[in-house]
């Protein structure tokens, strides 16, 4: 981040799994980028990104369509 600007702050909320899909929602800025980011370990590995959403102002809802059935660990990004 540079001197002077201020990371984004919000809330996800409503997470889902159901089958196959995983889903989570938040408050969105307009014009500001979204990424739904998965891993299989919380200790360790890379972060596998899915496409980015530009936010509306509005609740956005980030999605994986191809979620695992074990474990994983979900987190989003802000731009």
């Amino acid at each position: 981040t540079e001197p002077g600007t201020t990371l984004p702050v919000f809330s996800l909320v409503n997470p889902i799994f159901s089958g196959s899909t995983f889903r989570v929602s938040l408050s969105s800025e307009p014009g500001r980028s979204y990424r739904l980011e998965y891993r299989d370990s919380a200790a360790n590995g890379a972060w596998t990104q899915l496409p980015v959403v530009m936010g509306t102002g509005g609740e956005l809802t980030l999605t994986n369509n191809n979620a695992a059935t074990g474990m994983r660990i979900y987190r989003v990004s802000a731009e």
